[in-house]
C-alpha cells in the first residue's frame, strides 16, 4: 500500500512562482523577431503574426512545455520567434514577453505602440461607406 501524502507536501510541490521576479529582458539577435499569437492550433502549435509582415506557424519550444516550468501562451501574446532558414513558412516559439516587458520594449522603440496585426491594415481604410444605384424601372416590369 502506498503511504498517504500530506497536503503540506502537495503545497510545496505546486507552489507558484514569485509574479514580481525580476529576470532580464530579452532582445531579438540575428535571426530573430518579435510576433504576436493569432490563433491557438494545439499540440504545441500556433499562428503567428512576424513583425516581418508574415504570418507563420508557430512551434513552441520544448523547454517552455516542459511540466515543471510551463509557460502559457495565449491568443494576443507577444513573443519572441526564431526564424527558420529552410523553412520560411514556419518559426519556433523561443520566449513569452510579459506585459510589462511589453511596455518595456514599446518604450524603447522595438515594439511599434499599435497592436503588430494592425499594421498592415492602415493603409487600407475605407470610410465604410458604400453606394449602390438601383434603378426603379426594371422592378416594376415584374
Amino acid at each position: 500500500m502506498s503511504r498517504k501524502t500530506t497536503s503540506r507536501s502537495k503545497a510545496k510541490k505546486f507552489k507558484k512562482r514569485a509574479q514580481n521576479e525580476s529576470r532580464e529582458l530579452q532582445l531579438k539577435e540575428d535571426g530573430q523577431e518579435y510576433g504576436q499569437i493569432l490563433k491557438m492550433y494545439g499540440g504545441g502549435r500556433c499562428e503567428v503574426y512576424v513583425m516581418d509582415g508574415q504570418i507563420r506557424t508557430g512551434t513552441i519550444r520544448g523547454a517552455l512545455q516542459n511540466r515543471k516550468r510551463r509557460v502559457w501562451i495565449n491568443k494576443e501574446d507577444i513573443v519572441l520567434v526564431s526564424l527558420r532558414r529552410f523553412e520560411n513558412k514556419k518559426c519556433d516559439i523561443v520566449h513569452k514577453y510579459t506585459d510589462d516587458e511589453v511596455r518595456v520594449l514599446r518604450k524603447k522603440g522595438h515594439l511599434p505602440d499599435k497592436t503588430l496585426q494592425d499594421l498592415g491594415n492602415d493603409s487600407d481604410k475605407d470610410d465604410g461607406e458604400c453606394i449602390f444605384e438601383f434603378d426603379n424601372d426594371a422592378y416594376t416590369n415584374l
